[in-house]
């Protein structure tokens, strides 16, 4: 009775207690921190995680904490559906680049590939635009078009 007692205290210390109706979400719920506790033990008697010179074990709120932040971490990122991208980003997108004057006007990059698109009228022309792309852009909308958006036409 020993082990099984010590087991409910430290179970009961940072006990989830949600109360419900239903009976088996309850048992579920108990389980679950009984499985937490079996984890807890197996992970001081692991060889890997032995305590060294004087540095205290790891706390049982500690290794709860450890598991809901590792559960956690996988879902706060910001991530993408389906297989990476084997092309590489442009570096239009990544880099940070400031608009300025280019030069002569001439046609607006972004302009003149949504007119050939069918996506636009006219085009403009502009003495504005990317020194380090070099490429002449309207400014405000088609720098930032082309600065933060992969098709931007």
């Amino acid at each position: 009775m020993g082990g099984v007692d010590k087991a409910d205290q430290y179970i009961q210390y940072y006990c989830f207690n949600q109360k419900t109706q239903k009976w088996y979400k309850r048992v579920f719920f108990k389980f679950l921190e009984i499985l937490k506790y079996n984890a807890y033990r197996l992970f001081l008697l692991s060889p890997n995680h032995q305590t060294v010179g004087n540095s205290p074990a790891m706390t049982y709120l500690q290794f709860s904490r450890q598991i809901a932040s590792s559960l956690i971490d996988e879902y706060c990122g910001i991530g993408t559906r389906g297989r990476q991208s084997a092309a590489p980003v442009p570096s239009r997108l990544i880099e940070r680049h400031m608009p300025n004057i280019v030069g002569k006007k001439s046609w607006c990059h972004v302009c003149w590939m949504k007119v050939s698109a069918g996506k636009q009228d006219k085009r403009k022309q502009t003495m504005y635009g990317c020194l380090e792309c070099g490429k002449h852009l309207c400014l405000p909308e088609c720098f930032t078009a082309y600065h933060t958006m992969a098709k931007y036409c």
